[in-house]
């Protein structure tokens, strides 16, 4: 995560955009420095967390690296959150997007994509709509 306070440092963006694993990212550099907006597009709480869901005969805590608690991060974070997410959630089980979405101190609004999945959000055409949007506030 140092490498995103780096990249953060050098090129000193008001907006972090992170989508899926980069939500975590983002709202880690997020938390680190001020911003104007933070706009999360299908964030999850821990990857820890999904893995236990997934695999839940695997012992996970133990064999994950990086559990990119994205929770934790999201907590310290002072400015408006907006959150994309998808309507078919095919990734992310809802347990883990109620878990993000309720530990978000500034939720200013969230959107749910219609008819789109994980993988297939950024292709919809409501996406681009609802991304000027956000960038507009």
């Amino acid at each position: 995560m140092k490498y995103s306070i780096e990249i953060f440092d050098k090129y000193k963006p008001q907006i972090i955009i992170g989508r899926s694993l980069g939500t975590a990212v983002a709202s880690y550099a997020a938390s680190k420095r001020d911003i104007e907006k933070l706009i999360l597009i299908t964030p999850f709480d821990s990857i820890e967390n999904i893995a236990k869901s997934k695999y839940p005969f695997l012992p996970v805590k133990y064999i994950l690296k990086h559990k990119f608690k994205e929770i934790d991060w999201i907590k310290k974070v002072k400015t408006h959150v907006y959150v994309i997410l998808s309507e078919i959630e095919n990734i992310v089980p809802k347990k883990s997007v109620k878990n993000i979405l309720s530990n978000i101190p500034n939720l200013k609004n969230f959107y749910i994509i219609k008819n789109s999945t994980h993988g297939n959000i950024l292709q919809n055409e409501d996406f681009v709509n609802i991304l000027e949007k956000i960038l507009k506030h």
